[in-house]
C-alpha cells in the first residue's frame, strides 16, 4: 500500500473516531472530505469490511436471520487491519454517507438575487435551468435546493430543465407555481400575480385551485382575488429581454409598472387614466429619452417628466 493510501486510511480512521463523540457536529466538513476524492469513500468501504464487529452492528431487523452483507472491497486493493477501537456507530455513519444516504435533510442555504430598476440579470442553476430577472426583481434561492425559488417581487423568466422526480417550484406570496414544462414567466406586482407559458406546462396552486396553463396560455390573479385566464402570444413571453412590451387591453397602471421596471425610473399613471386599456407594442430601444418621444402618441396621454419620474396624464 502506498504512503498516500496509508494517509487516506489514517484520515478515515480519524473521522470515524471523531464521529463517536455524541457532540460531533462537523458533518459539513466530513461531507466535503468524502466528496474531495473517490478514494476517501473507498477507505470507508475498507473500514466497514475489515471491522470484525460489522456483522453484528448491521444485523437484519428482528425476525430475519441474514445479516446485511458488508460492502465489497475494491478489486485488487489490499486490506488493512483497523484498530479494534474503531466503533460500530462511527462506521454506520460513515457507511451511510459514503453510500450516498443522507443522515439528515440538507441544511438550507438561502441567498437573495436582486436587480435594480432598469437592470437585468441571468442566474444559472445548473443542468440547463436558468432564470432571467427583469429590473426591480428580487428572488430568494437556496444552494441546498436549486429546484425551489421564491419570487418576492418583480418579473422573471424561467427556463427549466424538467425533472418529473424533482419538480421545479416557484413560491409567489401565497401561490405556488409548479413546472410541468420548460419556459414560463411570472410577474408579481404588489399582491397581484401574472403567469404566462411559452413552452410546456405549469400548474398554479397544485393542491388548491390547480390552474393548469399550457404553451400560449396565461392567467392574472389580482390582489382582490379570483383568476382570469387568457391567451398569450408565445413570442411575447419574456420579450422584455428584446426591449419589447406587448399588450392586449392591459390598464395603463400596468404599463407604467412595466416601464418603471425596464427603464430604471419611476413611471406612474394618473388615477384618471390608470384603468384605461392599452393594446399595442412598445419598443424600448434607444433608452428613456427615445421612449419618451414615442410614448404620448402610442398611449394617447400626455407625459409629465421630472428628474427621475414620469407621470402619464390625460390630454387637455
Amino acid at each position: 500500500m502506498s504512503p498516500a493510501e496509508n494517509s487516506i486510511d489514517d484520515e478515515a480512521v480519524a473521522w470515524l473516531i471523531r464521529q463517536r463523540d455524541p457532540g460531533f457536529d462537523a458533518w459539513d466538513a466530513f461531507a466535503a472530505w468524502l466528496e474531495a476524492d473517490a478514494t476517501h469513500a473507498e477507505a470507508y468501504h475498507r473500514a466497514a469490511a475489515a471491522d470484525r464487529d460489522l456483522d453484528e452492528m448491521l444485523a437484519s431487523p428482528a425476525g430475519t436471520s441474514q445479516p446485511i452483507a458488508p460492502m465489497p472491497l475494491p478489486a485488487g486493493r489490499p486490506t488493512r487491519r483497523w484498530p479494534r477501537w474503531v466503533g460500530g456507530g462511527a462506521i454506520a455513519a460513515a457507511l451511510a454517507l459514503a453510500g450516498g444516504l443522507e443522515l439528515r435533510p440538507p441544511t438550507p442555504q438561502p441567498y437573495a438575487v436582486a436587480t435594480a430598476a432598469g437592470e437585468r440579470r441571468t442566474v444559472e442553476l445548473g443542468q440547463g435551468t436558468r432564470i432571467a430577472l427583469n429590473g426591480g426583481t428580487r428572488l430568494m434561492l437556496d444552494r441546498a435546493d436549486t429546484r425551489h425559488v421564491r419570487l418576492e417581487s418583480g418579473q422573471a423568466l424561467f427556463v427549466v430543465a424538467h425533472d418529473a422526480a424533482h419538480p421545479f417550484e416557484v413560491t409567489v406570496g401565497n401561490a405556488r407555481v409548479v413546472d410541468v414544462g420548460t419556459i414560463f414567466e411570472i410577474t408579481r406586482s404588489g399582491n397581484s400575480l401574472d403567469v404566462a407559458v411559452s413552452e410546456g406546462e405549469v400548474v398554479v396552486d397544485p393542491t388548491g385551485a390547480a390552474v393548469r396553463l399550457t404553451a400560449g396560455q396565461a392567467m392574472h390573479r389580482p390582489a382582490s382575488g379570483g383568476t382570469v385566464r387568457r391567451a398569450a402570444e408565445i413570442a411575447s413571453v419574456g420579450e422584455w429581454q428584446r426591449n419589447r412590451l406587448s399588450y392586449d387591453g392591459a390598464p395603463l397602471s400596468a404599463v407604467a409598472a412595466d416601464l418603471s421596471r425596464n427603464l430604471g425610473l419611476q413611471v406612474v399613471a394618473d388615477p384618471a387614466v390608470a384603468e384605461r386599456p392599452f393594446r399595442g407594442v412598445l419598443i424600448l430601444d434607444g433608452g428613456p429619452d427615445a421612449v419618451a418621444l414615442r410614448l404620448p402618441a402610442l398611449l394617447g396621454v400626455s407625459l409629465q417628466r421630472t428628474d427621475n419620474r414620469w407621470r402619464l396624464v390625460g390630454r387637455p
